[in-house]
């Protein structure tokens, strides 16, 4: 094949095009892949709090820092001493009727940045 031969130097062009915007695209792409930064923790409202084992509710709040944060992950320390629904940067706890001890309820980032509820069920 020689180089100057008709319909070559467009097919060479071409090539490099295609291979410059796939370049640029995987570039764009790993560029929104960095960590989060500035972030050493989420902010958890309230950070402790006492409620009677009977059925006491709870609502917990997140701050969240920006649109990075999110999605959010809540979780149970002991999940038989209540239940948790939860929502985007809010959540309601209720202790379980009855039931008594420690429990902490932590909530986590998409980057591990996490904060935590403390609550006393007595």
């Amino acid at each position: 094949m020689r180089l100057f031969e008709r319909g070559t130097i467009m097919k060479t062009g071409l090539w490099l095009a295609v291979a410059m915007v796939l370049g640029l695209t995987v570039g764009v792409i790993l560029s929104g892949c960095d960590n989060a930064e500035g972030l050493n923790g989420l902010q958890v409202n309230p950070s402790s709090a006492t409620l009677s084992a009977s059925n006491d509710v709870l609502q917990i709040t997140v701050q969240v820092q920006s649109d990075l944060a999110l999605p959010l992950q809540w979780s149970l320390s002991v999940p038989s001493l209540g239940s948790l629904f939860a929502s985007g940067s809010n959540a309601v706890y209720t202790a379980r009727n009855g039931a008594t001890g420690n429990q902490i309820v932590t909530v986590r980032d998409q980057y591990g940045n996490d904060g935590v509820c403390s609550i006393l069920q007595q």
